[in-house]
């Protein structure tokens, strides 16, 4: 899957239908591919770098996920709303079943 991934690029993923997700701050190095993104938000919820902002419901609306170097430089950062990480999640469902459906799983044997 990661070749998929690897060979989309973010305005790719814009037309198929994926939310934008900019970096917070200039400084945040830019995304290279679509899945350059995934590994960033990935490791930045593995390693509990998130923050929750709540709406005025009551309800989480937007979270700060950001990746950080082993010495604990920020190196990207986002704020999602929950709205386009729901889209996000969805996308990357939908992604992975196309990718299965047309049997290129790359070094694995399709069930």
């Amino acid at each position: 899957m990661r070749p998929q991934l690897e060979e989309m690029t973010l305005a790719e993923a814009d037309s198929r239908g994926w939310p934008i997700i900019e970096k917070e701050r200039e400084q945040d190095r830019d995304p290279a591919n679509l899945g350059d993104l995934i590994r960033l938000m990935r490791n930045g919820l593995a390693h509990g770098n998130i923050d929750f902002f709540p709406g005025g419901d009551g309800r989480i609306a937007a979270l700060r996920i950001w990746n950080a170097s082993p010495n604990g430089v920020r190196t990207w950062g986002a704020v999602v709303s929950t709205a386009d990480l729901r889209t996000f999640l969805f996308a990357f469902a939908a992604l992975i079943e196309e990718v299965h459906a047309e049997g290129q799983w790359q070094g694995r044997e399709r069930a």
